[in-house]
């Protein structure tokens, strides 16, 4: 791979490190951090010595992360005998990546990131399930936080096979769990997002729930959901996928399309008999301090642009010249921005006014991060203020009486959510 000497020697290094950190897990691990250098290449040849660079770079801050996370780990658990490895997740600030954490035969996830909101919306299925009749019941991750808002969840094994009766029972959870997170406004419902249990469907990253718009509006199309009819469809292995006796069938199934019609009528049923209930766990939920995710532009956009980015990153608004393209660093902020206004504007009824010190704050974010190999996250903190990763931006302007107009949304879609028109949107979205 390497074509300099000093690079070989280096690379030897790191495949030394990797083995006595993660021993057999070692081909994974190199799999994963090279993978996304062939992407930047845009092929498996080292063209220019180019995915050398990348994958130099992408495993000094790997093993800036992991040593950061073991550390925590090792300083706030108080436990010994436990190990870490890590998962294939999306790498962020300064090189932090979910672990997998084994404790005495038990499994458990570890995220890097602030995980109030995913705690906040498990707790709330813990109220939903107090009135879901039993069939509908949901199964619930515990998650523990540390200090610093991280925290590790339950790690949740995928079913891959079922009986056609257990489908059913699970499609039916299936339905419930769309009303509860439409109720709480979750976006990016996707095929990874959604594991298929043997207890039922389970949410394993909801960081960008609470979004107003999503609970405002009259339809399911923007939760990321058309992903996971296409993976039934395509007959594709992922986290909400599964067999029935051997053999994967599209949610057009007419017996998983009764199956979780029923159970969302059943949830939305039982949502109109506990309002005063769930009105009072809506408040609850939006008076903490909570950050949410939001989503500028698309993953696979941030992964696409590290293809165009030069592998010197010593001044932040040079032109970058690749295979006779000039390629500026300001289009992908660009992007970033016009993105940013839209879905502050869109989905939180806010807006945003950036001045020159916050475009450089972004610009020096996202080069930091893409030069990296990471995806820089967009969030906003009590509905008040935007980050870039860990880096406060600035204040959004939200509409007056904001929070009471939120609630008031919330109540309507308790209502909407029991209406004709809601089943036909659901059905037109995963069926």
């Amino acid at each position: 791979m390497a074509k300099k000497n000093d690079e070989a020697i280096v690379l030897l290094h790191y495949a030394g490190r990797i083995y006595k950190c993660f021993g057999t897990n070692t081909k994974s691990v190199i799999e994963y951090l090279i993978k996304i250098g062939n992407h930047v290449t845009g092929t498996e040849e080292d063209v220019e010595g180019r995915m050398t660079d990348f994958f130099l770079r992408r495993v000094t801050r790997f093993f800036n992360g992991y040593y950061d996370i073991k550390s925590y780990l090792g300083n706030n658990t108080h436990r010994k005998g436990y190990y870490i490895t890590p998962t294939n997740g999306d790498m962020h600030y300064n090189g932090k990546i979910p672990y997998f954490i084994n404790y005495n035969g038990n499994k458990f996830v570890y995220k890097p990131r602030d995980m109030r909101i995913d705690f906040e919306f498990n707790e709330a299925l813990k109220v939903f399930n107090q009135f879901f009749d039993e069939d509908i019941k949901l199964p619930v991750v515990n998650i523990n936080l540390f200090e610093n808002n991280t925290g590790y969840m339950d790690f949740v094994s995928h079913k891959d096979n079922m009986t056609m009766e257990e489908a059913i029972n699970y499609f039916r959870k299936f339905g419930a769990l769309m009303a509860a997170s439409k109720l709480l406004g979750i976006n990016d419902l996707h095929c990874e997002n959604i594991m298929a249990t043997e207890k039922g469907p389970v949410i394993i990253d909801s960081e960008c729930a609470l979004v107003p718009d999503l609970i405002e509006i009259k339809e399911f199309s923007r939760m990321t959901l058309g992903r996971v009819r296409a993976a039934f469809l395509n007959k594709r292995n992922e986290n909400s996928v599964f067999s029935v006796n051997g053999e994967i069938l599209p949610l057009s199934t007419e017996k998983f399309q009764t199956a979780i019609l029923e159970g969302f009528k059943s949830a939305t049923s039982s949502f109109i008999n506990n309002q005063n209930t769930l009105i009072n766990l809506f408040n609850n939920i939006i008076n903490k301090d909570l950050y949410i995710r939001i989503v500028s532009i698309a993953t696979a956009e941030f992964y696409d642009n590290m293809f165009l980015l030069d592998t010197t990153i010593y001044d932040i608004y040079r032109n970058n010249y690749y295979f006779g393209v000039y390629i500026s660093i300001d289009t992908i902020k660009d992007k970033v921005l016009e993105g940013l206004y839209n879905c502050i504007k869109k989905d939180f009824k806010g807006e945003i006014d950036f001045d020159k010190d916050n475009v450089i704050i972004i610009l020096n974010e996202l080069y930091n991060s893409l030069a990296y190999g990471e995806i820089p996250i967009f969030r906003i903190e009590n509905y008040k203020t935007l980050y870039i990763n860990n880096i406060a931006i600035c204040d959004i302007s939200l509409r007056d009486n904001y929070f009471k107009t939120l609630k008031d949304i919330f109540l309507q879609q308790i209502q909407w959510l029991n209406s004709d028109e809601a089943i036909e949107k659901l059905s037109e979205t995963l069926f």
